[in-house]
């Protein structure tokens, strides 16, 4: 039962897939006839997707161009994937790459990359503002250890206050230097207070003090030591501002930015094979392959490396005016081909139109001519101008006046003084067959 119902079946698809084939093969038939102009459908496959391509033109045309824009759209789709990946996994590789120095050792960056990596994912302000911050923070010598909660704290005043991601950088770099300098001042109170967030205010519910307070300690010379600002702002931001950049996520702003987010995260994974965000990576490896390979070919002559620029330029010149060519060609003919159909039809501007093929074709030719003589006359300035030879532009030159004979005038003996400078002489008439070089100047043989 099972093998009769495969047979049936295979029987069934094969006589489905000959009756589409026989459809086809007629559909093409009736175009050909259609066509009206006396052939037969071709029998091979090439043959008839030719023929199909010459009588159904405007099918194809149609078909190929929205390929064309599918592709077209598709494509455009991938690079900018692969820009975006590539942009944010060589911030993630220069980030790595300072933070081993920073921490010591390669593991510990990994470690800390990975805490910001899960921070950052719940966040609604851009990553790359979270991993410049971090540097900011490591570089200027805040403990590691501290830097995800100070950032946390950092993005919920942010966020309570509407700022965006560049008041997130300058906040960050407020704080950074006043890690730099080692005490709080006026300066970076003021600072920080530019984005709406009282730093004073939060220290000092922290602190037991009034915010005044706070910031008369902030003005003295000395200010307040930084390792007694850390904890109190953190949980003074905490307790103020604790969950609104979870409440950011409900708007409309806070969704666009998280498609943002993950448009980004999921470019920096399909593009982790040509730039590993760790390191590495395809792309970096054909980079640094091509860059060896150059030096090779600069420890080549200086000559030989001009030599084979030249060439490529002038082979690339040459294929322009070869394409050029084949370009103009074609629409050459068509022209004439038009000009002639139109004096078929019009037969009182058969004249005009003969005579101005004729001028068009005289041009040409005068082009030719031009170009011969602008070869030639360079070829003579080159000769003229070619060191090592003596010579005067009035008079022709040779080589060796012990060899060669005396020139004259026409009538003149052929004892006659030579008509030649010192140091000149006449061209040996047996080598140039030189019957008379100038007027009014022979060679005696």
């Amino acid at each position: 039962m099972s093998t009769r119902s495969i047979a049936v079946r295979l029987r069934a698809e094969v006589t489905d897939f000959n009756r589409e084939i026989s459809s086809a093969a007629s559909s093409l038939d009736q175009v050909v006839k259609k066509s009206g102009e006396g052939e037969r459908a071709a029998d091979t496959f090439a043959g008839r997707v030719a023929q199909s391509a010459r009588l159904q033109r405007q099918e194809w045309t149609t078909v190929g161009s929205t390929l064309v824009g599918v592709g077209a759209a598709v494509t455009g789709l991938g690079a900018a994937v692969l820009h975006t990946g590539i942009q944010y996994n060589t911030l993630r590789q220069t980030a790595t790459a300072g933070l081993t120095t920073m921490l010591g050792s390669a593991e510990a960056a990994a470690a800390q990359m990975d805490r910001l990596d899960h921070f950052a994912s719940t966040s609604p302000f851009a990553r790359q503002v979270w991993i410049t911050a971090q540097q900011q923070l490591i570089g200027f010598g805040v403990e590691a250890g501290r830097v995800i909660p100070i950032l946390d704290g950092v993005q919920d005043a942010v966020a309570a206050v509407g700022g965006s991601n560049s008041d997130i950088e300058s906040i960050v770099y407020a704080l950074a230097q006043m890690q730099s300098q080692g005490r709080l001042t006026g300066q970076t109170l003021n600072q920080v207070g530019q984005y709406g967030i009282d730093m004073a205010t939060i220290l000092g519910e922290q602190m037991g003090v009034s915010g005044q307070e706070i910031r008369n300690m902030a003005m003295k010379p000395g200010g307040i030591p930084v390792e007694q600002i850390w904890d109190p702002l953190v949980a003074g931001l905490n307790e103020n501002f604790g969950g609104a950049a979870a409440n950011v996520r409900e708007t409309f702003e806070g969704a666009v930015d998280r498609v943002k987010a993950a448009w980004r995260d999921l470019s920096a994974t399909i593009a982790a094979p040509l730039v590993d965000p760790e390191g590495g990576g395809a792309l970096i490896t054909w980079l640094n392959s091509l860059a060896d390979a150059m030096r090779l070919f600069m420890r080549l002559p200086d000559g030989l490396i001009q030599t084979g620029a030249a060439l490529t330029g002038l082979g690339g010149v040459a294929t322009l005016t070869a394409g050029s060519l084949l370009l103009a060609v074609p629409r050459i003919v068509e022209f004439r081909t038009s000009l002639e159909t139109l004096a078929r039809s019009f037969p009182v501007w058969s004249r005009a139109i003969g005579g101005f093929t004729g001028a068009i074709a005289r041009l040409a030719g005068v082009g030719v001519v031009i170009a011969g003589v602008t070869a030639a006359v360079g070829a003579l300035s080159a000769a003229v101008h070619d060191p090592g030879i003596p010579r005067d532009t009035g008079r022709y030159c040779a080589i060796d006046a012990a060899h060669l004979p005396r020139w004259r005038r026409p009538g003149q003996p052929s004892d006659g003084p030579n008509l030649l400078p010192d140091g000149y002489v006449g061209i040996r008439p047996s080598d140039h067959r030189v019957k008379q070089s100038r007027r009014g100047l022979g060679a005696v043989g």
